[in-house]
């Protein structure tokens, strides 16, 4: 049971915060943001708890929409949050304490243990959710931007993750009661286990698989030689002596956090240190160094067994590492090729998920979304198209899981080359979703045109550029200047065929071809043939191997990245051809042991050897994936700076 404390004039009251913000979460995850908003709102000024809550909804919003707006909103709450867990800790506050700066409060709150940790895990999820919010602007000042707030949110969960991991430790050992997740965390590192989160977090010198096997043996014996034997009269042994274990030390064995407390806090913090690393994970490679200059490195698999961690836990964002997980798994995995030929294993990992929570959110828009996008990277397209307007009517009355639903079920029809249907829904995000009125002009406008509605696509292309807001947004870039190419071709040259590859275009850089079936691919193939244009021969050749890739037709589809390899060099290409063709030849040639080092050699070209084309970062994040699965081959990685410990809390 929590206390609220008196703010603003108003009264303290008394609630279960704990059980009341889980119940928020499930209720937004069960179709009812409204309520959920609710309710969050109406004790937020009481709790940090539902502080946080209330600030995770807002985000929420920001994330599915994109919009200005919404993202500042959002900031405005994060910050908001930030200010009401703030405690007197850290280097800048000590300071201001010491000269007497620091402005003096009507009523100074006594934290428990576990209240203080629960506060500082909340401002390092509101550091990492502003550092996400931030990155959605993809300019290079938002990477060093959201990089030097994810470094402050590191240095948060660094320390607190030590110090609940210390506290569990002495806690165990004082009351000799396990608590859940915590040996077998321990275990991970002893035992090789894959299913749970590290003891400790690794330090700026030290790799996360680097960590002290033998520190952690020390750990499992101090605690298991001490579980049946629970005095305070004993001295604790253990190698830290957080601030936390300081408290712990001063009270009373019935006044220690619960184990249920406990678990909860090992669950908070793995969850924002595993959405933490996915983040990082999703920086462009060209920027690792600048990553590891801010002082981490980045652990993806670390990251994924954090939040496997963090969703078994009883805290509310439980149900959110759950989600996340499914994020990595259908959306981040397979558009950014981060499976590297394993992808099958991410998607039995995701339908487990899915079939574990199946009861607990039956009707639940986001998991009917995710099991739609399972569905459609299967490629059973008709299943996912029903369970997608499944989705669609359960979240009838939230606007933003509704246009999310509309785009999928939109692209599914473009992947079936239905385009009639897919024009509808994108003509609706064109006029509802402020995200980017320029991406879905330029797919309503190929969707015109593949109809053979040329006058129509003509018209809705030069709309395009209209609606472009952001000078460096890759996505914008991209589709001005496809669409004002094509205004330039000239009528004569703007057929049915020059869009029609267009569509195919699309659908190849945002790796969706993999998904349609044999039938669709066939139709495909006869459209890249169809081809006459001499400024489309080389992306003519580029899409019809990839389809031959994905067909099995290995010869057929190397002589097609070969031809487009070749002809990219020609007047009027697209600059993007050379380095993709080089990427996709460069895999096919690692599948065999004769030509391993010719396809390495071609990943790297494509990778170091072109510059300043469409999608750069998104080849690179794909190139790099490939290459760190690669056993024999090492990843640079400039080591990071000697560790200071300073806080940067303001």
């Amino acid at each position: 049971m929590a206390e609220g404390f008196s703010k603003n004039g108003m009264e303290p009251i008394e609630f279960d915060d704990v059980r009341l913000a889980l119940a928020g979460i499930n209720l937004m995850l069960n179709n009812g943001f409204q309520e959920s908003d609710m309710l969050f709102n109406k004790y937020r000024q009481y709790s940090p708890l539902m502080s946080a809550g209330a600030s995770f909804v807002s985000t929420m919003h920001a994330v599915m929409t994109f919009e200005e707006e919404k993202i500042s909103a959002a900031m405005q709450m994060l910050k908001s949050t930030e200010h009401l867990c703030a405690t007197d800790e850290g280097f800048l506050e000590s300071i201001k304490n010491k000269l007497g700066n620091k402005p003096a409060s009507k009523e100074t709150v006594q934290l428990t243990v576990a209240e203080r940790l629960e506060r500082q895990i909340i401002i390092g999820d509101c550091q990492l959710y502003i550092a996400m919010l931030t990155f959605i602007k993809q300019e290079l000042s938002s990477y060093v931007k959201g990089g030097w707030v994810l470094r402050k949110a590191w240095k948060i969960y660094n320390r607190v993750y030590r110090e609940v991991t210390d506290l569990i430790a002495y806690c165990e050992w004082r009351t000799g009661q396990k608590v859940n997740g915590s040996q077998s965390s321990l275990d991970s590192l002893t035992d090789g286990e894959q299913d749970s989160v590290p003891r400790q977090l690794p330090s700026k010198s030290q790799s996360s698989y680097e960590i002290s096997r033998e520190a952690a043996k020390s750990t499992v014996t101090t605690s298991a030689s001490c579980e049946n034997i629970p005095s305070k009269n004993k001295t604790w042994s253990g190698v830290s002596k957080s601030k936390s274990v300081a408290m712990a030390m001063t009270t009373s064995t019935e006044d220690l956090p619960s184990t249920e407390t406990l678990g909860r806090l090992l669950g908070a913090v793995s969850f924002g240190f595993g959405l933490f690393q996915l983040t990082i994970s999703m920086i462009p490679p060209s920027l690792l160094k600048i990553v590891n200059m801010l002082g981490f490195r980045v652990e993806r698999d670390i990251g994924l067994k954090c939040l496997k961690t963090a969703s078994k836990s009883q805290d509310m964002k439980a149900p959110l590492a759950t989600l996340s997980l499914l994020w990595y798994h259908l959306v981040a995995t397979p558009f950014f090729a981060l499976g590297s030929g394993n992808a099958e294993k991410g998607l039995c990992e995701a339908e487990k998920i899915l079939r574990e929570n199946e009861a607990t959110y039956p009707t639940s828009a986001l998991f009917l979304f995710f099991k739609g996008r399972l569905l459609r990277l299967r490629c059973q397209n008709e299943e996912s198209l029903a369970v997608y307007n499944q989705a669609l009517e359960a979240c009838k009355d939230q606007r933003e899981i509704q246009l999310l639903c509309v785009y999928e079920i939109s692209w599914s029809q473009l992947l079936k080359l239905n385009f009639a249907e897919a024009l509808s829904g994108f003509q609706r995000l064109k006029e509802e979703s402020r995200w980017s009125q320029c991406y879905y002009a330029y797919l309503s406008a190929i969707c015109y045109g593949a109809q053979g509605k040329i006058t129509e696509s003509r018209d809705m292309f030069k709309q395009v550029p209209k609606f472009a807001q952001k000078k460096r947004n890759p996505l914008e870039l991209y589709t001005v200047r496809k669409a004002q190419l094509f205004l330039k071709a000239g009528k004569k040259n703007q057929t049915r065929e020059y869009v029609m590859l267009l569509a195919l275009e699309v659908l190849y850089l945002w790796r969706a071809l993999p998904t349609c079936d044999t039938e669709d691919l066939q139709k495909m193939l006869e459209e890249c043939g169809k081809v006459t244009d001499q400024s489309l021969i080389s992306m003519g050749f580029l899409i019809e191997g990839s389809i031959h890739s994905i067909l099995c037709n290995r010869d057929e589809a190397m002589t097609c990245f070969e031809a487009a390899l070749a002809k990219s060099s020609s007047p009027h290409q697209e600059q993007h051809v050379a380095p993709f063709a080089c990427y996709e030849l460069g895999v096919l040639y690692l599948d065999k042991a004769e030509t391993h080092d010719q396809g390495k050699a071609l990943l790297i070209k494509a990778k170091d050897g072109y510059k300043d084309y469409d999608f750069e970062n998104r080849l690179r994040i794909r190139v790099h994936a490939v290459l760190r699965n690669m056993k024999d081959v090492p990843i640079e990685q400039p080591e990071p700076e000697e560790d200071r410990e300073v806080e940067d809390e303001d």
